[in-house]
């Protein structure tokens, strides 16, 4: 049975809207008993279904945090069915971040079972598979597509059709929950450490996620147990910033030194080097030939660049991306002359951050370092004690906090930051 690590009842929840009808769906993770509840001209189970949501501990949804939590919301609040439709369609036609309404800074509301949307674990970067893509990815049985167009007002026929839809819909979701299970005790486990919700955080989430709980508990120790004062929270990036500048010289470190002309004169090359990074809202529409622009969704135009250089025989590019060779294609082999030896660094990019002491220019740089430093350090011990949730979890979590530096909506955002990282490891390798 999955989510053993929570106390109480635990179910898999997922909605079917239309002018019409509106059916809330439960499924009991560990009976697969289904409950459903329904919303029409005719019928009103809101209260009956409120009173089934509210004796869960736990309710597990695909995109509940950006759709489904909200259309329990709608319920729960005494909308009509033609009125939660128009707020559903609204929801599924925005751009932009979106969060549960059962969620306050990410903690669940009090009285209220926790939340947990696999979407959320499935992204991949800011996107997330459809359901229907993870159904064919697992093998599901039968793989079929809403029986009815959307805003239909339906006859009692196409009720039925639409609930035995919703039937697939569920138990695709329970096969999703039951792969990302571990993901999620790992990160049930971290939660309790930290005093945070981290459920539903996705990999990269979940070492922003990590590093704002412990820092908020750094600047929290040893203020009076009792105090009137809210808790201090980690600092958030000023919104008013939108672009960073760097000089070359600013990047490099002076611990490396070339003796190759080459690399000498690429040295002298970047330090002359100027770097803009700009934060701006994306253009997603263009209207009379004018973009339109949309404010709350973000981009980071980053600076580019390309140098070569060569060294013996083999020339290298040097960019954002790294550092590449320049290779004809080519099949490289073992034989009992040659062996193929691939060399990796334990935990080489969290190391680049900690010794070179990186931080976001928006926080306390000796609290963040230290809270960075202990968070490697407590991986490291949970690895010797065999600890695996702690373990996997804080490499996740350390490993992420580099992406952080340049993602637009991460409260780790100062993208320069990034560079001297990037400008090392390119001259360490």
């Amino acid at each position: 049975m999955s989510l053993n690590g929570f106390p109480g009842q635990k179910a898999v929840f997922d909605a079917e809207v239309f002018p019409n009808y509106v059916s809330l769906n439960f499924q009991d993770v560990a009976t697969g008993d289904i409950t459903r509840f329904r919303i029409t001209p005719d019928v009103d189970d809101r209260v009956e279904a409120e009173a089934h949501y509210r004796k869960h501990s736990v309710i597990v949804t695909y995109n509940g945090h950006g759709y489904d939590d909200h259309i329990l919301k709608a319920v729960f609040d005494g909308l009509d069915c033609a009125a939660i439709y128009t707020a559903g369609d609204k929801l599924i036609n925005s751009d932009g971040p979106r969060y549960s309404p059962f969620l306050s800074y990410g903690e669940p509301l009090s009285n209220h079972p926790l939340s947990i949307d696999l979407a959320q674990l499935a992204k991949d970067g800011v996107r997330f598979p459809g359901l229907k893509d993870l159904g064919l990815r697992f093998g599901y049985g039968t793989l079929q597509e809403l029986p009815v167009a959307p805003g239909t007002v339906l006859s009692p026929r196409q009720i039925d059709e639409v609930d035995d839809y919703n039937i697939h819909d569920l138990a695709i979701t329970r096969l999703v929950l039951g792969y990302f299970d571990a993901d999620i005790e790992t990160r049930r486990v971290l939660g309790e450490l930290w005093g945070a919700n981290l459920t539903s955080r996705g990999d990269g989430p979940l070492g922003e996620a990590v590093v704002d709980a412990a820092y908020t508990q750094r600047i929290n120790a040893g203020r009076p147990a009792q105090t009137n004062a809210r808790a201090l929270r980690m600092p958030r990036p000023s919104r008013q910033k939108t672009e960073w500048v760097a000089g070359g010289i600013d990047l490099l470190d002076t611990r490396h030194s070339f003796t190759d002309p080459a690399l000498q004169a690429l040295w002298a090359r970047v330090a002359e080097w100027t770097l803009c990074w700009e934060l701006r809202p994306v253009a997603n529409t263009v209207e009379l030939g004018t973009p339109k622009f949309n404010e709350n969704k973000l981009e980071l135009v980053t600076p580019k660049f390309n140098e070569k250089v060569t060294l013996g025989d083999k020339t290298y590019s040097f960019g954002m991306g790294g550092l590449h060779s320049e290779d004809d294609p080519l099949i490289t082999e073992s034989d009992d002359n040659n062996v193929i030896i691939d060399i990796d660094a334990s935990s080489f990019y969290p190391l680049l951050i900690k010794h070179n002491r990186l931080a976001p220019a928006h926080l306390d740089k000796a609290i963040f370092c230290d809270v960075y430093n202990d968070l490697i350090q407590r991986r490291l011990q949970a690895k010797r004690a065999g600890n695996s949730n702690v373990a996997n979890g804080l490499k996740v979590a350390i490993n992420a906090v580099y992406g952080k530096f340049s993602d637009p909506y991460s409260v780790l955002l100062d993208p320069h930051k990034s560079r001297p990282f990037m400008l090392q490891s390119i001259w360490l390798r």
